[in-house]
Order: structure tokens, then sequence, then C-alpha cells
């Protein structure tokens, strides 16, 4: 489809890009994983965007253009004119004079040398950049302060060099680097993922996201003497409390010490945005933190430990939560998962 076809409909007034999106769909009969696999992206990132939940990005839209469905340059234009549209709708709603940086941004550079007005007095005004934007740019980094208290990087968006498959020497095929995160996908090769090196006492710091339903966990203290990583290592929860049923139970839900304690509310992030996770081991002592509250804290080998075990799936397998230098770890449950900015301390006894 060319420019000027139904894309090339002004986008001061919504409806969003996605419905676009899905109008190209519909004439070609695809559905979102068959135009997913298509785009090259993400069965949650096209989602997202289908729902009006996400942008047009520069890829998306050389991805778009390279299916027929209008110029690149053309989508971004479209994404810049609704960004500023919902930026100036938002401003006549708040009395603010401030606009969206990323939009006043992006249609600058969108419409640079096409004889638009340049935006550089309404830039003087813009916003700062938003706080999701700064994120992405400090992922799988180290801050100043990390590298000072020790910190070591297990991931660095590219590299998978510290880590391997459970009882395997090299790391299973389904995860991989993508767009800087950590990713496992589903029918191409399985098997939970562990550090190379092991640890005894730690401070983990990560951050992750699921796809709808998703479900996944982060282990501590594997062995490789048991068939599987959870018949040894406690777990964190990783799960869309929404749209999975684990997440109606808060002993399976996501943050809780996977089966025996829960968190005493669910702080999860919506589907498809990441959560921040610090885990801390020091001696017997566990606490769990997600998106910066604290949401479980518990001493293995207790007499509360103990019994909740006794009283459990867990009793079953001797080894689970016995020892105190093992393995870090993160789950293949079989659904999609994203990991970045993956790092550890390892802790003085």
């Amino acid at each position: 489809m060319n420019d000027t076809g139904k894309h090339a409909r002004p986008m001061l007034n919504p409806p969003h890009l996605g419905e676009l999106i899905r109008e190209s769909m519909d004439e070609v009969g695809w559905n979102v994983t068959q135009t997913a696999a298509r785009l090259g992206c993400e069965r949650g990132t096209l989602s997202r965007l289908l729902n009006g939940k996400a942008g047009v990005s520069a890829n998306m839209a050389l991805a778009l253009e390279a299916l027929g469905w209008g110029t690149a340059d053309h989508w971004m234009r479209m994404q810049a004119s609704y960004e500023l549209a919902q930026a100036r709708r938002h401003d006549a709603s708040s009395g603010s004079r401030y606009v969206r940086a990323s939009a006043l941004l992006a249609l600058a550079v969108t419409t640079a040398g096409c004889g638009q007005a340049e935006a550089g007095s309404e830039m003087e005004d813009a916003a700062p950049p938003d706080a999701d934007v700064e994120a992405q740019m400090a992922a799988n980094r180290l801050s100043a302060e990390e590298a000072a208290e020790g910190f070591d990087l297990l991931f660095d968006g590219e590299s998978l060099d510290a880590w391997r498959g459970f009882r395997m020497d090299d790391v299973p095929a389904g995860w991989s680097a993508k767009e800087g995160a950590l990713a496992f996908t589903p029918g191409v090769g399985g098997g939970t993922l562990i550090t190379r090196d092991t640890y005894t006492d730690f401070d983990l710091r990560l951050e992750w996201k699921v796809d709808e339903g998703g479900n996944s966990g982060i282990f501590f203290g594997i062995v490789e003497s048991t068939e599987s990583a959870f018949q040894s290592g406690p777990e964190m929860q990783v799960l869309d409390n929404a749209g999975h049923y684990d997440g109606g139970d808060p002993l399976t839900s996501a943050g809780s010490n996977y089966g025996l304690h829960a968190p005493p509310e669910d702080v999860t992030r919506p589907v498809g945005e990441w959560n921040e996770v610090r885990i801390v081991r020091h001696g017997n002592q566990v606490v769990h933190w997600l998106n910066g509250a604290q949401v479980v804290e518990y001493e293995i080998a207790s007499p509360e430990w103990e019994a909740l075990v006794a009283g459990s799936k867990f009793i079953q397998w001797p080894d689970y939560g016995r020892h105190h230098e093992g393995h870090l770890g993160l789950q293949d449950h079989g659904d999609p998962v994203w990991y970045r900015s993956v790092r550890v301390r390892r802790i003085s006894s």
C-alpha cells in the first residue's frame, strides 16, 4: 500500500496507529502471531501497539515499509503528529504549557528537510525525557555506585557468556539476546538458564517483563544433582498476575517465595512493562523486593520454614532449599519472558 492509501489520513485526531495496522492485517487475513512474525517483533509488542498502549518505533516503521504498508517516513510522521496532538490535548485539559519532549523531537526529526517549521522554540519549553526512556538508556549498565559496591553485570544486553542451561554446557536455543533483553522464546529449545558461577550470600537485582498470561521464575541455591532446578532452588515467582491462574493465589503470585510465602499485596506493573526485582540472601535470611516494595522475608531452615515445606509439594525433594551455595537461575516455564539489567554482588559473611 502506498502513501496515498488509507494510511495517509491525518493523525491529528485519533484513531491511534494500531487501528491502521489492524486494518491492514484484516485485509491480508493475518492474526497477531502471524503479523508479529513478519514484522520481526514480539507478539506482546504488537499487541500493545494494536491496543494503543505503544507507538510506532523507527524499527517498526521500517518493518511496516518492508511489508508494503506505507513508507517508514510516513509512519514516523503520523506517529509524531499523533503524539503532538495527544500532548496538546493534555496541555489544554491541564493548563500546562509544556509539551512532551519525545513528541516534539519525533516531529522535528521526521519533518527535517520537508519545509516544515522548526520546533526549536517549543523545545525550549519541553519537559524532561520520560522516566521509561531514561531507564532504557541505563539498562544493562552498572551505576557508579553499584560498580563501587562490587556488583557484577551478568547480562550486558548482548552476551550470554555468564549463563548456561541447567545440566547443560551451553545456553539452550530458546534463550537469546533480543533488543537489549535476555529473552526466552518458546518452541525453539527450552530449559532453565543458570549462572556459570555459584553464589552463597548475595544481592541480586534485575528487571523482568512477561507477555499476557506469562509465567517464569528466579531461582537461587540451585544444584544439579536433581532433575529440575525447582527441586533444589527456592523461587521468586515471575508472573502476569492478572492473566495467569496462579495470580489468584498470593502464595503463587508474582514476588512470592513460590508456594511458601505470599506478598501482602500485588505491586506488579501492567503486562509489557518492566518490573524491578531485588533478592538478598545473607546466611539463611532472605528478602524479596518488587518494584521498590519489600514483599517477602523468610528464614531458610527455621521452624516456620520447615513446617511450610512439610506441607508443600517440596517435601518430596530432599535437596529443596538445603544448599547455601548454588547457581542463580531464570526459569523456562514455556512462556515468553524478558530479563535485563541482571547484576549481582557477593556479600561477605
